[in-house]
């Protein structure tokens, strides 16, 4: 073949490109990496059908030799020119070699290429002339030649082509291709070599061998047709065999979208993809928007599917073959190039088996459930897994072992997200019915035991679970809503019982057996016999067990109660307690009445008299009952005296009433507000004379110090910080105070307040300190000695006494009745803040006009007053001071109290709210005014407590000059003053945000 006219393609070209170089010199610095060219002359010779090329590297030059088909005049005017390719419309060839040859231009200025009988060199990009031939040697065809003639380039070019070939082609370079099969390279100092083999040729499938340590790859393949041509090219998807001879699938740590040879472009997937996608100019990328590209994409979505069965049917479908694919929902979005394939992909793994199973098959997404465990999985078999969940589900598997939190975590969330759910002990536990325990053998029940031995946690749920096989093959759950055993373990294998017993078959395990003690069975006895049998009728309100059965039930009690087992003694005792077993007397002798220990007596004289008429109230039936029955109800709760339920003193004989961080409340000297006295409330709405006296002798005596007294206050618990008040108790002192149940002379019942110690009968005992409690009258004779008794008492001067006595400010320590600081409870605390947000929003700001003085001209003085007044004024008609808690001491000749409402902050308020003032007396008004409103830091820590105190009795501790004591509130001013200063608060930083 002659060879071609290169002075007439020169001119050419100058016509077609001009004499300018300028232009062309762009063409070599249009990629990133100056050695691009390597892989423009790898695809050369694969286009020419070359099985192998070697590049040989030069101190002053490199030489490319190929085995393939020789130049002909086209491939002259191809490389020669610009864009000009025998492939340029031709998607089945790799690409156009014009171009891409053009990059060589940076190491020199005119290479060289001698194949069959084309010689030449190019020069300026464009111009062919020839040169002397140069003898090839066999087998190569081809020879190009790249002088490093570039000014000081020489150094920069052997260091980068030496990089590129040694250290930068990889496996892939040769992976996809059909005809090289050897890439070799000798450097300066170093050789190497990489091969491609294929091993396996299977139609659309073949197995290929490449690399220095022959890594095994995949390829699958599928046609594309080609639009107006007639022709189809492949698109190919490759996947790595693990290089240690398991043949198992292995996820690649790069994988770049390869045309032909690798781009820029990282696909994000464990497996590589390759096809004649259109590319960019610098073949680094590819356009999105292209319609060819878009088809290729979808077609290799489909050929991955396809290859999934295929690698299913070659056993090679495992759980590592799963992580190679596009899982990842963040690598995939919807508008990215490759989301087709994610979306293809997870499509078929939810309705196609392609995901191993833990019996060695496959399942599809649909039917699949991941295990929380081995020890779950192991338990359920899939024919249970399909019955657990659904009976008429089928097909259920649990999926691999291998698929775990710890190991896949990627792979488990990208399978859950496809609607797989992950079992776990508390869903199994939650799922379990009588229908899917009765269809298990007693085997499964021991291994099932076994599990949950291992599930804590899980036991929980499954106390009132229908859990327990009994003997008789039924199943029941361990307790009833109340705690109560439903089911015994045998005795060894004694199971003669009427006592639901757990199949002996299962118990006799040793780890099922302690399973079930763990939960809390015990093996059945006289005592459980008891609890279980007997017991429950008593407690069921429509029985009614005849007295006569009755007494066949207590004699099993009383033999259960002589059990040796303090254990199962404690628990017959627990529920005897909670149980109305007891027969009381009843004027309806034929309708018997049983109750509770704790709401009996045992039958006195004093005790029938002191409970007459409460219904509440009952003693037992002691002639029914044997002598030794005594014992066992007092042992239960069954008093023979008044139950009085009082708090003990502590070492300091205090009792302790509050006791938690920022409060702490005590009564001093044994003084309990919260005593409790039984029927104490029926007797003195009911007295009689001798009931009083043995209220006043046996009640009240003995517990005088709990009528009234005084209760310490303070926020630090060495009560450091405290201050007092005197208090009435509730339930006790209130009720002999304040009723008319002591006896006069003449059997006229009297408040204690109405009479002196003569008028009570002689049957009542003297006792001064109970009759001060109660606040009785003194005999006028009796004046000097009370006075005596007082100073005495006291210890204190004739002086302190005066005042004391006629003093105002006597009520600081005055012995007798406080008034009862009224309340004003709120029903929903948070509805009534939101009302006070309001009522401020809504409010008018203060305002002041300029006089001689300033003069606040927005406040309306009958706001807080109105609002003050009915706060603090109790059920007795007395309003009382906020401060000392005595009743307002002046009153107007309207006879309204008078009283002074006192705003309690200084420059805090700037709106007009009722809910911002203090009702104090003149004198607390004074002090609170001088001591408190002037000192700045006192007003800050007052506000600052009003803020975050807690207190459950609505007041902080407050020091005026000669009074340590405390602010108090209703609750609904308490709450009121809470919402206004969050407002305040919240505006004032408001404003600092907005400066």
């Amino acid at each position: 073949m002659p060879r071609s006219d290169y002075r007439r393609i020169r001119d050419e070209n100058l016509d077609e490109y001009g004499r300018g170089t300028r232009h062309l010199a762009l063409l070599s610095t249009r990629y990133t990496n100056r050695t691009h060219f390597v892989f423009e002359l790898l695809q050369n010779a694969e286009d020419a059908q070359a099985s192998q090329i070697q590049f040989t590297l030069f101190d002053d030059r490199l030489e490319i030799t190929h085995d393939g088909l020789p130049f002909d005049e086209s491939d002259v005017r191809a490389i020669c020119g610009v864009g000009e390719s025998t492939k340029a419309d031709d998607l089945t060839q790799i690409g156009t070699f014009g171009i891409g040859f053009k990059s060589v231009y940076v190491y020199t200025s005119a290479p060289e290429i001698h194949s069959g009988d084309e010689n030449f060199r190019i020069e300026h990009y464009i111009r062919p002339h020839a040169v002397e031939p140069r003898e090839i040697e066999e087998p190569w065809t081809t020879l190009f030649v790249l002088p490093f003639d570039r000014e000081n380039i020489r150094e920069t070019a052997v260091r980068e082509i030496s990089q590129r070939l040694r250290d930068e082609l990889s496996t892939t370079t040769v992976l996809f291709l059909r005809n090289l099969k050897k890439i070799a390279y000798k450097l300066p100092g170093s050789d190497g070599t990489y091969r491609r083999h294929e091993t396996d040729n299977q139609g659309s499938m073949r197995q290929v061998e490449v690399g220095h340590e022959n890594e095994k790859w995949l390829i699958f393949e599928r046609p594309v047709p080609v639009p107006d041509n007639g022709n189809s090219v492949p698109v190919e998807v490759a996947f790595k065999l693990e290089p240690n001879g398991t043949d198992r699938i292995t996820q690649i740590e790069e994988s770049p979208l390869v045309v032909y040879f690798p781009t820029e472009r990282d696909t994000r997937l464990g497996f590589l993809i390759q096809g004649p996608y259109r590319t960019t100019l610098a073949r680094d990328n590819i356009p999105h928007d292209d319609e060819w590209n878009q088809k290729l994409i979808s077609e290799t979505a489909k050929l991955v599917v396809d290859s999934l069965q295929q690698l299913k049917e070659m056993d090679l479908s495992t759980v590592s073959l799963l992580e190679t694919l596009p899982i990842r929902k963040t690598d995939f979005p919807e508008d990215s190039l490759f989301h087709p394939i994610f979306r293809k992909v997870r499509e078929s793994l939810i309705t196609q088996e392609f995901l191993p199973a833990n019996d060695g098959t496959f399942v599809s997404a649909e039917n699949a459930k991941l295990a929380r465990g081995d020890a779950i999985r192991n338990l359920l078999s899939h024919a249970q897994l399909g019955a657990l969940f659904s009976e008429f589900e089928t097909g259920i598997k649990w999926l691999s072992a291998d698929i775990t939190f710890d190991r896949t975590p990627t792979l488990r969330r990208y399978l859950m997200d496809l609607g797989i759910e992950e079992v776990t002990p508390d869903m199994f536990a939650r799922r379990l019915s009588i229908p899917f325990l009765s269809g298990q053998s007693n085997d499964w029940f021991v291994e099932f035991y076994r599990f949950l031995l291992e599930q804590p946690a899980v036991v929980r749920f499954l106390r009132t679970e229908p859990i327990l096989r009994l003997q008789d093959g039924t199943h029941v759950s361990p307790f009833v809503a109340d705690g109560a055993p439903n089911a015994y373990l045998p005795i060894g294998t004694d199971t003669d019982t009427s006592l639901p017993i757990v199949m002996l078959e299962i118990s006799q395990d040793e780890e099922a057996r302690r399973f079930l003690e763990n939960l809390g069975l015990r093996e059945w006895d006289i005592v459980e016999d008891v609890i279980r049998n007997i017991l429950p009728k008593y407690r069921d309100a429509s029985s009614i067990v005849p007295v006569a059965t009755h007494r066949r039930d207590f004699d099993r009690i009383e033999r259960a109660n002589s059990t040796d087992s303090e254990g199962a003694k404690r628990r017959l005792r627990n529920t005897l307690q909670a149980t109305p077993f007891i027969l009381v007397e009843n004027l309806d002798e034929n309708s018997p009445v049983y109750r509770k220990p704790a709401d009996l007596y045992f039958p006195t004289d004093e005790l029938h008299m002191y409970f007459e008429g409460n219904t509440s109230c009952g003693f037992v039936k002691l002639d029914e009952y044997p002598a030794s029955a005594r014992a066992l109800f007092k042992d239960l709760g069954v008093e023979d005296t008044v139950r009085i339920k009082r708090r003990r003193r502590n070492h300091q004989g205090h009792v302790v009433i509050s006791d938690y961080h920022g409060w702490h409340e005590r009564g001093l000297y044994g003084f309990d507000p919260d005593i409790q006295v039984d029927g104490l409330e029926h007797a003195i709405n009911n007295p009689t004379p001798e009931k009083s006296a043995f209220i006043w002798n046996k009640i009240a005596i003995p517990n005088v110090d709990c009528i009234k007294g005084v209760v310490e206050k303070a926020t630090r618990q060495d009560y450091s910080n405290r201050w007092s008040v005197e208090r009435v108790s509730n339930a006790f002192g209130s009720l002999l105070i304040g009723k008319a149940w002591l006896p006069n002379l003449n059997g006229n019942f009297r408040k204690p307040s109405e009479l002196t110690f003569n008028q009570l009968p002689d049957s009542f005992t003297r006792d001064e300190q109970l009759a001060d409690q109660l606040g009785m009258q003194s005999d006028l004779n009796d004046v000097p000695n009370l006075i005596l008794r007082l100073v005495r008492e006291q210890e204190i001067s004739p002086e302190e006494l005066w005042n004391l006595l006629f003093s105002r400010d006597s009520r600081r320590v005055t012995p007798f009745a406080q008034p009862s600081f009224p309340e004003r409870p709120v029903r929903d605390p948070e509805r009534r803040a939101n009302q006070v947000l309001t009522a401020l929003d809504e409010a008018p700001d203060q305002e002041y006009e300029p006089q001689m003085r300033s003069v606040r001209i927005s406040r309306d003085p009958s706001g807080p007053k109105t609002y003050l007044e009915q706060a603090y004024t109790n059920d007795a008609d007395q309003m009382v001071c906020q401060i000392c808690h005595e009743e307002m001491p002046v009153k107007k000749r309207s006879g309204e109290c008078y009283f002074e409402a006192v705003e309690a902050l200084t420059d805090h308020f700037t709106k007009e709210y009722h809910a911002q003032f203090l009702a104090l007396c003149p004198e607390c008004a004074a002090q609170y005014k001088d001591f408190v409103k002037r000192v700045p830091e006192t007003m800050e820590n007052l506000k600052d407590l009003l803020l975050t105190s807690n207190s459950p009795s609505y007041e902080v501790p407050l020091q005026l000059e000669n009074f340590h004591g405390s602010l108090r509130f209703v609750e609904r001013h308490w709450l009121d003053m809470k919402a206004a200063l969050v407002y305040y608060e919240n505006a004032h930083d408001a404003a600092k945000d907005s400066d």
